[in-house]
């Protein structure tokens, strides 16, 4: 028995609607072609650590498995994970004792962390006095193992304003334009090329640059004879700097206010590690394209397997894993219940033409 047309029409309705709905919400995410960005997820990606807060991460490779450093209240949270997807478990603070020319108990800013001559180096951003009411400067610790408790290498900062009240650091950030703010530095990132080691790292205020230093090969102070230079300026924001070599030089920043959904993570080129003056910057990771809420703190780590991976920061709400709404937004030193930035992970690609897209989440 034949049905009725009505019936017909409604049955043909419902497959060519589930259909649609198969080929525009179910497609995995494809590479990103040469000339353009990764497309949007598809679905929003799942934070890989969201109960606490692991705002600007990085993240290096232990033995077999993975270690991550994090802004912290009071010190540098630390977590680690088998695998990229996790769990993710978490490790004491990293430090016991502050050095003694900070401001105590305050935030403690973007770490980073590297292998260094046989033993662990640990960087990152603290309060001192004489650069601004949210003024940092660039200390450095040590210890044995990225898990154990590391030691503050007290003497002096490594990198400071000689206009702050703590002891002569090993960078003063000489012949600093007086354009710029007379604030702190805050966001430390170790690039290595041929045995040397630089610092990277963001001058405070706005106009905001990033500027790097030749350090020695302990890593623990400026190599003789050398000063910092800028990279890159913007008239706003522009932070978290991660240096790659990869066909010349991508330097990957974030740009923007930390605190909205509209910070994003960007990238450019250069053929030269010293001139950037050449170099346009392209938005890698922003809303758009993830479906995230301030996707950006982002750090770069190629493994032992040559592979690269892009760990980073993005807000969530309402003490879950889902991320904040279009119009969120916090001011300096103002917290908001039930939020804060959690941990992303995904694959990093890079075309033929050497430019970097964004692959498969972790943990998705």
């Amino acid at each position: 028995m034949s049905r009725p047309r009505t019936a017909r029409t409604a049955l043909w309705a419902a497959v060519v609607l589930a259909c649609v709905l198969t080929s525009t919400v179910m497609l995995p995410r494809q590479p990103a072609s040469s000339s353009g960005p990764a497309p949007r997820a598809d679905v929003v990606p799942t934070p890989l650590i969201w109960e606490r807060g692991f705002a600007d991460p990085a993240v290096v490779e232990v033995g077999d498995g993975l270690l991550g450093v994090a802004t912290g209240a009071r010190n540098v949270g630390r977590a680690s994970a088998a695998r990229p997807g996790g769990p993710w478990s978490d490790l004491p603070v990293a430090f016991e004792v502050e050095p003694s020319w900070v401001v105590p108990g305050q935030q403690v800013w973007a770490p980073d962390l590297a292998r260094v001559d046989g033993r662990w180096l640990l960087y990152y951003a603290v309060r001192v006095e004489g650069v601004g009411a949210t003024g940092r400067c660039i200390a450095v610790a040590e210890a044995p193992s990225p898990d154990v408790t590391f030691t503050p290498l007290d003497e002096r900062p490594l990198v400071c304003p000689a206009r702050a009240t703590t002891p002569t650091a090993s960078d003063t950030l000489w012949a600093r334009a007086r354009s710029l703010p007379q604030q702190g530095v805050i966001d430390p990132s170790l690039f290595r090329r041929r045995g040397r080691l630089y610092l990277l790292y963001r001058t405070q205020g706005v106009p905001s640059t990033i500027r790097m230093v030749r350090l020695a090969a302990s890593g623990t102070r400026v190599a003789p004879r050398q000063r910092s230079r800028e990279l890159v300026r913007s008239p706003g924001i522009i932070e978290n700097p991660v240096l790659v070599q990869r066909r010349g030089f991508v330097l990957f920043t974030s740009e923007g206010w930390f605190g909205h959904c509209r910070y994003r993570t960007r990238w450019q080129r250069s053929g030269s590690l010293w001139d950037w003056g050449e170099s346009r910057p392209r938005v890698l990771l922003d809303r758009a394209s993830t479906g995230l809420c301030g996707p950006g703190g982002a750090d770069v780590l190629r493994t032992s397997t040559g592979a690269t991976r892009i760990f980073f920061h993005g807000w969530v709400c309402k003490d879950s894993p889902t991320p904040c709404p279009a119009g969120f937004r916090i001011e300096e030193g103002v917290s908001k219940p039930g939020s804060r930035r959690a941990l992303y992970g995904a694959r990093l690609g890079w075309t033929r033409a050497g430019r970097p897209y964004l692959g498969r989440f972790f943990g998705s």
